[in-house]
């Protein structure tokens, strides 16, 4: 018998960036710096944010 597996989405995953910051070519590309101002994860087992230590 031959093992299998299954993706299963987890839930949603939004993200707000803030400004990119291009730092040169790589070996692959450019390189960008990109600030990550909020993240929030959903589904029906979880929630969650990102801590950013505001209040």
């Amino acid at each position: 018998m031959r093992a299998t597996a299954e993706l299963v989405p987890m839930g949603t995953i939004t993200a707000q960036l803030g400004q990119r910051i291009e730092v040169g070519d790589g070996p692959k590309g450019t390189r960008l710096l990109v600030d990550v101002t909020s993240v929030e994860v959903e589904s029906d087992r979880l929630r969650g944010r990102l801590a950013d230590g505001r209040q």
